[in-house]
């Protein structure tokens, strides 16, 4: 399948033949399972501090909210760098928080880093950049690294909602006549 990227709407154009709605929905939806595998196998796992539990209580709490807001204002900082590769963000137990779909290097191993804060407010929140800034993805492309985007391609995303949109059409269409 690597590679098998032509559009789903396009169908036998060797063969002049049209490919079904169904048959084209099918294609569209294993690459996009393929794509996701690949993302969820090959990108960088952070863990959180904290569980998605506690996050979501966070909001009644206004000490947590303020630690919260004062990460992300430190975050938001013009010194601390971009981060414009693929990234799975996670809580302490392993439940998705976030998915980030950006950039990521060909054959990088995927680190797994896990973030803490103690009660003086020392952390190793930095960790996260190190060796993914957009610097880093520059030096990359230039060494001529295959550099892999794991958003959704236009072209991709189009050839899916355009096949869902007839695949719905033609499933009503079969239910009512």
């Amino acid at each position: 399948m690597e590679g098998d990227y032509a559009s789903p709407l396009m169908s036998g154009e060797k063969s002049g033949s049209l490919r079904s709605l169904e048959s084209r929905f099918n294609h569209t939806m294993k690459i996009a399972e393929f794509r996701m595998k690949q993302y969820l196998d090959n990108v960088d796992k952070i863990y959180l501090p904290f569980t998605l539990e506690e996050l979501t209580n966070a909001k009644n709490d206004s000490t947590i909210k303020k630690k919260l807001q004062e990460i992300c204002n430190h975050l938001r900082q013009s010194n601390v760098p971009s981060r414009p590769f693929s990234v799975q963000y996670l809580d302490k137990n392993g439940e998705p928080i976030f998915y980030y779909l950006g950039e990521r290097i060909e054959g990088k191993r995927p680190k797994e880093i896990h973030l803490w804060e103690d009660e003086n407010g020392n952390n190793n929140f930095h960790r996260q950049f190190k060796k993914r800034t957009m610097v880093d993805l520059l030096k990359a492309r230039n060494r001529g690294k295959k550099i892999l985007h794991d958003g959704i391609a236009v072209r991709l995303s189009l050839s899916l909602l355009f096949s869902l949109k007839f695949y719905i059409k033609s499933s009503i269409y079969r239910t009512i006549c």
